[in-house]
């Protein structure tokens, strides 16, 4: 009864009884570490899974390990060549075990032993290889997220996704454990610039599309976690191509204590934004410089610094634009002719330190401080003045194609002075204690963000029905206007705690993961409680199948854009929006043709309360904070991945999704939300040529039905007009020079372990996908919805260099 009465009486006895489970069938392993030069290695690590010991200055350890099984022990440090053994120990058993290392530094790859150890987290992990070979304007990391199931992209010029029905703001991303924040006043993917992840600097890549556990931040949808590399040796990277150059070096001192890996980029989308409808005279420029350097003071403690600068600026004067659309039986040309130019620049910096302490064997700490900051400009004064022609559609006419009858004359003029400062701080402690086969995890963490917001804005549209005085005396009225300076102080404090574990039992493994984050914003004086938790099944039987279950309550409190409206006010009262994730999933490993593969299979749903409902232009989200809504999500995602082609992983995803929404007091009921995305197909393919593997190929293949948008100034439940289909097919074509002692042996290449040179072409098809819509009125009061279309096919020539 008292079970019943108090939840968290039932809470600490589940903990206790899962610790006391776990303490059994278990044996020990001890021993002596030393160089081949019989010298103690202290501060060696000993390995399984979420088991460890430290060595001591004599070169001992001792670690408890569970028996009756196989299991891989990795020793590894960073002045040693890595080591790893497979064991099985019987119960009580107590085995010595010496090694001998050596003293060169070797890398070896862990993927396998890592992923088997995430499988159980409902989280995806993808080969930091494959970002060498993946082929688009995007590219890199976010370039292959948007190939997994429940991730959708409808902007090739853009590193911004949506997950499983959320906006681009729902998304967690961390680099070395420091969250990630995007620009702030970006419209379009045309002056989005580089994202901040490094493809070079990458060491590993984390994802989970939902069900995630509370150690990640209190975000709507998804949380991707990159590390960098902590290098153990000197190497360089660089990468040119039409698009720009990224040039990375990394390396380690003599006495293996200090560490570094830094790089520089510089792009320019122009070749691409020159195959747009509107003709302009282009002048974008994208560069950025990250160093992440660390220093070992011994086998305990170590200290990393994390520092980043960009500078993304984006300069265009358009000169004029032609777009023929409408249907067969009436086919319509736009023309417009412009004056004026747009300047905008997005200048951010961060700075962020961690000092990790490992005080024992089964105790660890973290404390970190971080600093970021940006400046957004967004200046233009555009004039375009437009006609609207109905164009001939008779096979047999001589006019055939060309205007016959003006349906509308106008013109626009839109003027905006728009900067933006903010500066966020963050203070984070974490601590980890794990013994046998429970971790505890534990975190607490200060934010303080300040914000200076600068609008000025308006648009004045001298069209039928937009812009037309009403007597003599009487003055045009603007269509858009809007004019604020809002000034933000907030902070935040967080906490959560995790403990995650197994229990090996006799006819399968069950892992489990339960906890909960804390939030309080001094905003509002919101303290919200997220409870999460998951629970993994790997029963014993012949085929390698993983059932997985996730519950768990997600928050996001309003940030900063959640808050201000389209007259620029804002809403500061405004609570979290609140999502509560349910997902089931099962993960089935197996052999075909001689080669592995992986089926992965998730159904969800999302509950949906107290949301912001918003509007989406191409990259700019409109938030409407005045209304409130319940929604909720639901959909389904298949993945197949593998060997389709010896040695080179693919994979294909597929997903099914409804996500839709009811505004309080509309009237109008559930309405789909501007990211219902019903159905979406991806893929990732790798091939070569059997006889001559130097000469290798890649595809990525994206289909996604459209999403729902409006007319301007239409009301949020009217939005429900469909954009086509997004569908898009890149391809690269590489031939491998050199990779380490093969290729060519010209003397030219003697000093790089590898060299590769690839021709990619962009949008196979030549489909042109519609990201948005222009919205033109004829003479009689009649609407057209003018696509804004994205890139055409085009031709990118890459050259990567290590050395």
């Amino acid at each position: 009864m008292m079970c019943k009465k108090n939840p968290i009486v039932l809470l600490l006895g589940l903990f206790l009884l899962l610790s006391e489970v776990s303490l059994a069938q278990e044996a020990t392993l001890f021993g002596t570490v030393k160089s081949k030069k019989d010298i103690a290695i202290e501060g060696l690590s000993v390995e399984y899974k979420n088991t460890g010991a430290i060595s001591d200055p004599e070169g001992k350890y001792i670690i408890n390990l569970p028996a009756n099984k196989e299991l891989s022990i990795v020793f590894s440090h960073l002045s040693f060549q890595n080591q790893i053994h497979k064991i099985t120990l019987k119960e009580g058993e107590k085995r010595n075990l010496d090694l001998l290392f050596d003293a060169e530094v070797t890398i070896i790859s862990e993927v396998e032993l890592v992923d088997d150890a995430l499988r159980d987290q409902n989280i995806t992990t993808i080969d930091k290889k494959n970002l060498d070979v993946i082929t688009g304007p995007t590219g890199g990391v976010e370039g292959l997220i948007t190939t997994l199931g429940g991730v959708s992209s409808k902007n090739e010029m853009s590193s911004q996704y949506s997950v499983r029905g959320g906006n681009y703001d729902e998304n967690l991303v961390y680099v070395n454990g420091f969250e990630i924040y995007r620009p702030f006043l970006v419209r379009s993917g045309e002056q989005e610039g580089l994202s901040f992840i490094n493809s070079d600097m990458v060491e590993n890549i984390s994802f989970s599309a939902g069900g995630f556990d509370a150690r990640y931040g209190d975000k709507l949808s998804s949380v991707l976690d990159i590390k960098y590399k902590d290098p153990k040796a000197w190497k360089s990277h660089l990468t040119l191509s039409f698009m720009g150059v990224n040039a990375t070096v990394e390396g380690i001192n003599k006495s293996k204590r200090w560490s570094h890996v830094t790089s520089y980029r510089q792009k320019t989308n122009q070749f691409l934004l020159n195959s747009l409808d509107t003709k302009s005279n282009y002048k974008p420029s994208f560069k950025d410089f990250q160093t992440l350097n660390t220093y070992h003071f011994n086998s305990q403690m170590k200290l990393s610094f994390l520092a980043h600068y960009s500078l993304n600026a984006y300069h265009s004067v358009p000169e004029s634009r032609h777009s023929d659309f409408g249907t067969i039986d009436k086919p319509l040309r736009l023309y417009i002719d412009f004056d004026g130019q747009e300047k905008d620049a997005y200048e951010s910096g961060m700075g962020a330190a961690r000092f990790d302490y490992q005080i024992h064997d089964s105790l660890q700490m973290s404390l970190s401080a971080s600093l970021f900051q940006t400046v957004e400009e967004e200046f233009y004064d555009v004039e375009g003045q437009y006609w609207l022609g109905q164009l001939d559609n008779s096979l047999g006419s001589d006019n055939f194609g060309e205007v016959v009858a003006n349906r509308g004359v106008g013109g626009y003029f839109r003027h905006a002075r728009n900067e933006l400062f903010a500066r966020v701080y963050n203070l984070e402690y974490r601590g980890k204690w794990y013994r046998n086969y429970m971790t505890l995890d534990w975190g607490a963490k200060y934010q303080h963000e300040l914000i200076d917001d600068r609008l000025k804005e308006w648009q004045l549209i001298d069209s039928s029905g937009f812009s037309m005085p009403q007597g003599l005396d009487d003055e045009l009225e603007l269509f858009e206007f809007v004019q604020a300076e809002n000034e933000l102080s907030s902070s935040r404090l967080s906490s959560f705690v995790q403990q995650s574990g197994h229990l090996e039992l006799d006819s399968a493994k069950l892992t489990y993961s339960l906890g909960f984050r804390a939030q309080y914003r001094s905003m509002n004086g919101e303290l919200f409680v997220s409870p999460r938790a998951g629970l993994s099944y790997r029963p014993n039987w012949k085929k390698d199948m993983l059932f997985r279950a996730a519950v768990g309550s997600y928050n996001q409190s309003p940030f900063y854009r959640e808050l201000r409206d389209e007259k620029g006010l804002l809403f500061t009262d405004l609570k979290s929006q609140k999502s509560t994730h349910f997902v089931l999933s099962a993960d089935y490993n197996f052999q075909s043709w001689d080669r592995p593969f992986k089926f992965v299979g998730e159904i969800y749903y999302k509950d949906l309360k107290d949301l912001i409902p918003y509007e989406i232009d191409n990259l700019r989200i409109r938030y409407l904070p005045e209304l409130t809504a319940t929604g909720y999500t639901t959909g389904i995602d298949l993945r197949v991945n593998g060997e389709f082609v010896p040695g080179m992983e693919s994979w294909a995803s597929m997903s099914v999704m409804k996500s839709e929404e009811d505004i309080k007091d509309d009237g109008h009921g559930f309405i789909p939300r501007p990211t219902d995305q019903r159905f979406a197909f991806s893929m990732f393919f790798q091939d070569y040529l059997p006889r001559n593997p130097s000469y290798k190929m890649n595809l990525k293949l994206h289909y996604s039905s459209g999403l729902p948008v409006g007319a301007v100034n239409s009301e949020r439940y009217e939005q429900t007009i469909r954009i086509p289909a997004y569908r898009r097919v890149d391809i690269g074509f590489t031939k491998v020079i050199k990779e380490g002692g093969e290729g060519s042996k010209s003397k030219c290449f003697k000093h790089f372990d590898s060299v590769w040179l690839s021709a990619e072409v962009f949008n196979l098809l030549g489909i042109r996908n519609t990201i948005s819509y222009l919205w033109v009125t004829d003479v009689v009061q009649n609407q057209y919805a003018v696509p804004n279309y994205l890139t055409s096919r085009l031709f990118n020539l890459k050259l990567q260099a290590k050395f």
